[in-house]
C-alpha cells in the first residue's frame, strides 16, 4: 500500500509537509519532523502517510511518529521522517488550521495562506511524492513528477536544501530479497502521552520511535538480504535512533525534544464584557500567540496566561474557540484550543460546605451548649444556569435546567482534546452515570435561576459495580461536565460533546508526620506529603521556639524573610534531626540530646501564595520528646587542666566511650552553698538541663575573660551509647595572678587641646628607668567595669596580662593621646611602665570629663531664643500599617531644619528619651548632641545615630521604614556670643516626634521596646 501527499501546489506547501503534530495531553501539536495532523476534536485522526519501498524509488522519505489511528506498516514512519527545518525556520511556515473534506482528505492551512492538501487514501502512482535528490554531496528537497525526482525551487530558481533530511541511501538495483513490513503500534503512556514503537522482524522485538533530524550515511555493501533490516539501535542519552540494513549499511536519526503546549481549562462562559485568565501549559516552547477567535472577543497570550475578554451584550458571536499556535524550542509547531461562550453555561467548582458532625450510630455530635457539631467538607458543586423550555403535552410546558453528563477520573487518562470518543474510551471503569433527569419536580423556579447540585468524591467516583473507589492522596483528578441528550445511550459517544466540556482539577492533599521510635539521642519519624509541591520545614528545641506564633511566624509573614527551609520531597523516613536539617544552609545539624522537648512546624507552600497570605491555621505543629537517661552507666569523665593563664583556664575533658558528655563551669561569684549542697541526681540534673553538651568523648573547653587569681569549678557527667549516665566528675583550679614591682614607678600628667575635645598625656618614672609603655584610654563605664575590673590596679594587671591587643597601647615614646573626645562622657587613663629586666611598675591612672567651652543658657531664659533654628514637616507616609496594633505601623519621615539668624553653629539629632535620662545634667546632654558630630563621613555614621551639623536649610529623612514610639524625640542646640564676646549654647529644643509628624501618642500598652523608629540620614 502506498499513501502519500498530492496536490503539493507551491513551494512553500512542499516544504510544510515536513510539519508533524505531536500527540500530547492538553495539546495539538505539529512539528518539523513529523506531520500528524492532529484532528482530535474533529473526532478522527488522520493516518499516517506511508511510503513502500519500491524498486523505482531511490531514495526513501517519509514522516516519522505520524499521528494515526493504526500506524501498522508505515515505515516511512519508523526511519525517514523528514525534520523540515524548511517549513519551521528558513521558510518561516506553520500550520495554523486544519479540516477534513467531503472525499476524506484534509486541508491543512499555512502561517502564509497557503493551502496542503493530504490524501490517506491508496494509489497505484508516486506523482507528488515529496524526496530529496543530491547533488554534490549536498541534498536538496524534491517531488515526483511524471516518475522523475524534480528540484523544488523558489521564485528566483534557488534550491532548498534539505538540511535536516533523513533519507535511505541510494540503491543502484533493489536486491530480490524477502521483505518484511514493518510493524508500529501505540502505546498510552502514564502521563496521557502517546510514544510509538517499530518492529523490523514481525513482531518480535520493539524499538521505540521519534522524529527525524540530522542525517548521518554510512555507505558501506550493497544489500543482498533475506531480511532489509538487522537491528535498530537507540543511543543512550535517547537522543538519536541508527538503523542497520542488512549488508552493513546505517543510518542515523536524531529524535525530537519532548514538549507540552496547551490551556489548561475547558470549556469557559463569560458575562458580558467579563475578563477570564487561564494557564497555558509550557514546556519546550519558545513563543506562542493567539491566532484567531471568535467575532467581537478579545484575546491575548502573555507570560504564562491566556487572557479572554467577552464582547459587549449583543455584540460579536455568542460563541466560538480561542486558538493559540507555538513554536517549539526545535522548531515545532504546535496548537491550543479553548472553547468560550458568552451564553449561560454550567461549571465544576470544588467547595467546602458545613456537614452535621456524626457519630457512629450516624446520629448528630452535640457541643457543650447542646448545638449540633458542624465540620467543613469538600465538596463536587455541579453548577447549571442553563434554560430550556419543554412542552410535556397533556403535562404542560416547563421550563427546566437541562441535563448534565459529568464524571470524574485520573488527569493522568484524560484526554480532553481527544474528541468525545477519546474521553468515553478513557472512562467507562470510573464513570459514575449520574445526571440530573429533569421531572415535574424540578420546574423551573423563577426565583432561583441556577441549579447547584452537590456530590461527594465518593459518589461521583464508583467502580462498574456501585462501589466507591479510594481517591488518592497527591494525584491529580479531573472533574468534567458536559452536555447531555435526554433518553440517549449512557454508553454512545454521540451522547457527548467535547467541544461542550468544562472541567477542573483536583488534588487531594495530606499532610502525616508519626513518630516511630525515640531513644535519648534521637527520634525516627515517617513523614507523608501528598499533593504539595513543597513545604516549609522548622525544627528547634521547644524552650527556644514557644512563643513562635506571635514572634517567628509573624516575621515571615510581614518580611517574607527566610522561616525555616524549603523541601519538596513527598515521603521521609529517618532521624527528625536530619529532616529539620537544611543541608544547603549555615546552621549545623541539632544534635538529639537526651529528655528535651522539639517543636516541628511545617508549612504547606501553594502556588501563587505569598508569605503573607498564610496563617497560623496553614502551620502544623508537631511536638517530639527525646527519651530521658537512666542510671547505671559506667563512665566518668576526667578533667585535667590543659592550661592555665592570667586569664584564662583550658580544661580537658576525656570519657572514652562516650556518646555525649555534659558540662558546665562556675565561677567563684556563681559558687553557693546551695549548689555545694547538690546530690549526685541534682548534679545530673542541672547539666543535662544548663549546662553545655558535646558529642565527644574527649575535647578541651577554653574558659577565658577571667579574672587574675580566680577559683573555677568545671563539672561534666558522660551518656554512653544506651543512654545511662555514670557519676558526676567536679574539679576546681585557680587562674594565675599577676604581682606588680617595685624596682621601678610611673607617673603622669595631661592638658587638654582642640577646645577640650582632644587631650595630651605625658607620662614618666619616678624609680628606675622605662624601656617602654603600656597605656589605654577607656570611654565606657561598662567596659572599666566589666573589662579593666573597675579600678586602676585591676585595669594596670588587665594591660600587663592581656593576649588582646585591642585592650592596650604599647609605645616607647612619653606621650600619649586622645582624640575626638565627646563632651560630659567620663574617660579613664591608665598607664604601666617596663624596665629592661622586665619588671612592670605599679599602674598610675586618672579619671577626667572634657568640656566644652562656653556657658549653658537655660529655656527659661532671657535670650534662649536667638538663633533659634526652624524646623518643618516635608512628609510623613506610612510605609505598613497594622491592622491590629498601631505600634508596629512603618513610617518614612522627612524633615526641613533651617539655622536661626545669628547662630554660630547648629546641631540637630534624634534620640530616645530613654538614653537621654542617662545624662544628669541639661549641660552634659547638650555636650554630648554636639560631640556626637563626626565631621569625618556624616553621610555614613547618622545611620547609627550621629548629629547633624546643619549649616544651611537642609532636608533629612529622620524615620526611614520604622515604627515611631513615644519616646522618639528631636534634638537642637545652637551657639550665639554675647555681647561679651563669650560663646553660649542654648540647652536642647526637644520635639516629640509622633507629635511633630502629626500622630498621635500610643496608648501606654501598646509602647514596645526602645523605640527606635529608624535613623537621621544623610541630606536628600
Amino acid at each position: 500500500m502506498k499513501r502519500f501527499f498530492r496536490n503539493l501546489k507551491t513551494l512553500a506547501m512542499a516544504a510544510v509537509v515536513g510539519v508533524a503534530s505531536l500527540a500530547v495531553s492538553c495539546s495539538e501539536p505539529y512539528d518539523d519532523t513529523q506531520i500528524k495532523a492532529d484532528i482530535a476534536d474533529l473526532q478522527s485522526r488522520v493516518e499516517a502517510l506511508e511510503i513502500k519501498l519500491t524498486q523505482e524509488v531511490n531514495v526513501l522519505k517519509a514522516l516519522i511518529d505520524a499521528e494515526v489511528a493504526e500506524l501498522n506498516g508505515a515505515i516511512n514512519d519508523a526511519i525517514a521522517g523528514a525534520n523540515d527545518a524548511i517549513a519551521a525556520v528558513e521558510a518561516k511556515i506553520a500550520i495554523l488550521d486544519y479540516e477534513q473534506n467531503a472525499d476524506g482528505s484534509w486541508t491543512l492551512t499555512t502561517k502564509d495562506g497557503e493551502t496542503i492538501n493530504i490524501y490517506p487514501k491508496f494509489e497505484e502512482n508516486n506523482e507528488g511524492l515529496l524526496t530529496v535528490i543530491e547533488e554534490n554531496g549536498v541534498y536538496y528537497w524534491a517531488q515526483i513528477q511524471d516518475g522523475q525526482a524534480v528540484a523544488l525551487v523558489d521564485a528566483d530558481g534557488n534550491k532548498y536544501a534539505a538540511h535536516h533530511a533523513t533519507v535511505v541511501p541510494e540503491f543502484p538495483t533493489i536486491p530480490e530479497c524477502e521483505y518484511v513490513a514493518p510493524i508500529v503500534t501505540e502505546t498510552k503512556n502514564e502521563d496521557g502521552t502517546v510514544s510509538y514503537q517499530v518492529s523490523f522482524d514481525g513482531g518480535n522485538k520493539y524499538y521505540p520511535l521519534g522524529g527525524a533530524g540530522d542525517v548521518v550515511i554510512n555507505e558501506t555493501t550493497e544489500c543482498d538480504c533475506v531480511t532489509l533490516f538487522e537491528g535498530v539501535e537507540l543511543s543512550e542519552d535517547g537522543k538519536s535512533l541508527t538503523l542497520t540494513l542488512n549488508g552493513g549499511r546505517t543510518f542515523t536519526t536524531t529524535l525530537p525534544e519532548e514538549f507540552k503546549f496547551g490551556v489548561n481549562s475547558g470549556k469557559l462562559f463569560f458575562q458580558a464584557e467579563e475578563t477570564k485568565e487561564v494557564a497555558l501549559v509550557l514546556e519546550g516552547v519558545k513563543e506562542f500567540e493567539v491566532i484567531a477567535k471568535p467575532e467581537g472577543w478579545k484575546a491575548a497570550a502573555n507570560g504564562k496566561k491566556l487572557s479572554v475578554t467577552a464582547p459587549a451584550a449583543e455584540t460579536g458571536d455568542e460563541a466560538g474557540v480561542v486558538k493559540v499556535l507555538a513554536i517549539t524550542s526545535d522548531n515545532r509547531a504546535a496548537f491550543a484550543k479553548l472553547y468560550v461562550s458568552a451564553g449561560k453555561g454550567y461549571r465544576v467548582e470544588i467547595r467546602e460546605v458545613e456537614e452535621p458532625v456524626l457519630d457512629d450510630m450516624g446520629e448528630p455530635v452535640l457541643d457543650e451548649e447542646g448545638n449540633a457539631k458542624v465540620e467543613l467538607v469538600e465538596k463536587v458543586v455541579i453548577v447549571n444556569e442553563m434554560l430550556e423550555t419543554v412542552d410535556y403535552g397533556f403535562e404542560g410546558v416547563y421550563t427546566l435546567h437541562p441535563a448534565l453528563y459529568f464524571s470524574m477520573l485520573p488527569k493522568a487518562e484524560f484526554d480532553e482534546m481527544g474528541g468525545a470518543k477519546g474521553v468515553v474510551d478513557a472512562i467507562p471503569n470510573y464513570m459514575y452515570p449520574y445526571s440530573y433527569q429533569t421531572t415535574e419536580k424540578a420546574v423551573f423556579d423563577p426565583e432561583k435561576p441556577v441549579y447547584e447540585l452537590e456530590v461527594t468524591f465518593e459518589e461521583l467516583w464508583m467502580s462498574p459495580y456501585g462501589e466507591p473507589m479510594e481517591i488518592e492522596a497527591g494525584v491529580e483528578y479531573v472533574i468534567w461536565a458536559t452536555t447531555f441528550t435526554a433518553g440517549a445511550s449512557w454508553w454512545d459517544p454521540d451522547v457527548l460533546n467535547a467541544e461542550e466540556m468544562v472541567y477542573t482539577t483536583y488534588v487531594k492533599r495530606a499532610l502525616e508526620v508519626e513518630e516511630v521510635k525515640a531513644t535519648a539521642f534521637d527520634i525516627t519519624i515517617d513523614v507523608n506529603v501528598s499533593g504539595y509541591d513543597e513545604y516549609i520545614v522548622y525544627l528547634n528545641e521547644l524552650q527556644y521556639a514557644a512563643g513562635w506564633e506571635n514572634e517567628l511566624f509573624n516575621y515571615w509573614v510581614k518580611y517574607g524573610d527566610e522561616f525555616g527551609f524549603v523541601r519538596n520531597d513527598a515521603t521521609f523516613s529517618g532521624s527528625l534531626f536530619d529532616f529539620g536539617y537544611d543541608v544547603n544552609g549555615w546552621d549545623d545539624k541539632m544534635e538529639g540530646l537526651p529528655n528535651r522537648d522539639y517543636l516541628l512546624l511545617i508549612v504547606p507552600l501553594e502556588e501563587g501564595k505569598e508569605p503573607a497570605d498564610y496563617t497560623v491555621d496553614d502551620v502544623q505543629e508537631y511536638i517530639f520528646s527525646t527519651a530521658d537517661v537512666e542510671k547505671g552507666g559506667t563512665i566518668t569523665p576526667t578533667i585535667t587542666a590543659a592550661e592555665i593563664g592570667y586569664e584564662n583556664v583550658k580544661g580537658q575533658f576525656d570519657a572514652k566511650g562516650a556518646v555525649l558528655v555534659f558540662y558546665n563551669y562556675y565561677r567563684a561569684a556563681a559558687w553557693s552553698d546551695e549548689i555545694e549542697a547538690w546530690d549526685e541526681e541534682a548534679w545530673v540534673t542541672a547539666l543535662l538541663d544548663g549546662g553545655y553538651v558535646k558529642k565527644a568523648d574527649s575535647f578541651t573547653y577554653n574558659l577565658s575573660g577571667i579574672k587574675m587569681g580566680e577559683e573555677i569549678r568545671f563539672a561534666a557527667v558522660a551518656v554512653d551509647k544506651d543512654g545511662k549516665v555514670g557519676n558526676v566528675t567536679i574539679e576546681k583550679f585557680t587562674s594565675k595572678n599577676f604581682e606588680f614591682s617595685d624596682a621601678i614607678a610611673v607617673t603622669a600628667s595631661y592638658e587638654y587641646e582642640n577646645a577640650g575635645k582632644d587631650i595630651k598625656v605625658t607620662f614618666s618614672t619616678t624609680k628606675g628607668e622605662a624601656v617602654k609603655y603600656r597605656y589605654n584610654f577607656v570611654n565606657s563605664q561598662y567596659s572599666w567595669n566589666s573589662t579593666y575590673g573597675g579600678s586602676f590596679e585591676a585595669a594596670g594587671k588587665t594591660l600587663a596580662t592581656t593576649k588582646q591587643t585591642y585592650y592596650y597601647k604599647e609605645t616607647t615614646e612619653n606621650t600619649a593621646s586622645n582624640t575626638g573626645m565627646s563632651y560630659g562622657s567620663p574617660y579613664w587613663f591608665v598607664v604601666i611602665a617596663y624596665d629592661a629586666e622586665g619588671n612592670v611598675s605599679q599602674p598610675y591612672g586618672f579619671e577626667f570629663t572634657p568640656s566644652m567651652p562656653g556657658e549653658i543658657v537655660y529655656v527659661d531664659e532671657a535670650g534662649w531664643e536667638t538663633g533659634k533654628p526652624a524646623i518643618e514637616l516635608v512628609s510623613c507616609t506610612v510605609k505598613y500599617e497594622s491592622t491590629t496594633n498601631p505600634a508596629y505601623n512603618e513610617y518614612i519621615v522627612k524633615v526641613k531644619v533651617t539655622p536661626g539668624e545669628g547662630a554660630v553653629e547648629t546641631y540637630f539629632m534624634r534620640m530616645d528619651e530613654e538614653y537621654e535620662n542617662t545624662y544628669t545634667t541639661e549641660w552634659s546632654l547638650l555636650q554630648y548632641c554636639v560631640s556626637n558630630y563626626n565631621p569625618s563621613n556624616p553621610a555614613y555614621y547618622v545611620s547609627y545615630g550621629y548629629t547633624q551639623k546643619v549649616t544651611e536649610a537642609t532636608e533629612y529623612e529622620v524615620v526611614s521604614e520604622a515604627s515611631i514610639y513615644n519616646s522618639l524625640h528631636f534634638y537642637m542646640t545652637w551657639s550665639t556670643v554675647g555681647d561679651d564676646g563669650q560663646t553660649y549654647w542654648h540647652e536642647c529644643w526637644k520635639l516629640n516626634a509622633r507629635e511633630f509628624a502629626g500622630l498621635e501618642l500610643l496608648p501606654e500598652e501598646e509602647e514596645g521596646g526602645e523605640g527606635d523608629g529608624g535613623a537621621v540620614v544623610a541630606p536628600l
